[in-house]
């Protein structure tokens, strides 16, 4: 079994012979050899251009592949970063409605002892004027 290879830029291989090699004929053995080179060259260059297409064809598919499980990953990171949105969202709301409760509470702390110190302001102006008066009253007699 003989391989060559046509051209240096096109690498292909062909088995020129299975046979043990038979005597020449009377034309040299080149119009035999010469059908085989013209013949097989095309037929190697078909099978290399299909194994190409071939290769091609694979690749694009696991493009296409890749593409899709990029795809559908994007897909499930959306949904994984929208459920963890919304949990943090609720999170947050069962916070705010914590903190408001212990708001209101402290507020209404804050409005009694405004109110308490809103009436001691109002007594200690009476108990001021009551004082006023007395001393004016002390004074002149």
């Amino acid at each position: 079994m003989e391989i060559s290879m046509p051209s240096p830029q096109k690498p292909t291989f062909q088995v020129l012979s299975s046979k043990k090699e038979e005597p020449e004929s009377a034309d040299g053995g080149a119009g035999d050899a010469s059908n085989m080179l013209t013949e097989e060259p095309q037929g190697t260059q078909e099978l290399a251009v299909q194994q190409i297409q071939t290769i091609m064809q694979d690749l694009e598919q696991k493009r296409e592949a890749d593409k899709q499980m990029m795809e559908d990953f994007r897909h499930r990171m959306t949904e994984m970063v929208e459920q963890t949105c919304e949990k943090l969202e609720q999170k947050l709301m069962s916070q705010c409605e914590e903190t408001n409760k212990q708001l209101e509470v402290k507020l209404q702390y804050l409005y009694s002892i405004v109110g308490s110190v809103c009436e001691l302001e109002g007594e200690l102006s009476d108990f001021k004027s009551a004082m006023s008066v007395l001393f004016k009253d002390v004074t002149t007699t």
